[in-house]
């Protein structure tokens, strides 16, 4: 992989936002995956016997295409290319059903990662019965 394609796949986990619900987040797992990858392929085995035994662990060389069009992907979500290019109505937004659905949704993702295990089991049992 290049270098630039390497700076490109540092700049994209430093501007990706953090998701607080999940327990391994995007950036860890690119770090990882990159760092296994770059270290790999730089401490290759020196001797014949080390080399076929350790061939099976290496990671085969990146394809520079297929990294720049996941880089390249990665940008235009960064970016919101397609919500700028395909914006969604406000009817869209506030279903005839119910129309403040995507507002509790988005105020229930923000509370989420701070609730307490208890405050959870409450929830969890208040949308199980109803007390109407």
């Amino acid at each position: 992989m290049s270098k630039t394609l390497q700076q490109h796949w540092l700049r994209i986990i430093r501007r990706w936002p953090a998701d607080n619900l999940r327990a391994i987040t995007f950036q860890s797992f690119m770090q990882r995956r990159l760092a296994d990858r770059f270290l790999k392929l730089s401490d290759a085995p020196q001797n014949n016997v080390q080399a076929n035994e350790a061939q099976a662990s290496l990671p085969s060389k990146p394809d520079e295409k297929v990294e720049s069009e996941q880089v390249n992907a990665l940008y235009s979500l960064l970016e919101n290319r397609y919500s700028r290019l395909y914006p969604t109505s406000e009817e869209m937004m506030q279903p005839a059903s119910k129309p403040s659905y995507y507002a509790d949704l988005k105020a229930e993702m923000e509370e989420a990662p701070t609730r307490s295990w208890l405050r959870n089991k409450w929830l969890g049992l208040r949308r199980r019965v109803r007390f109407s």
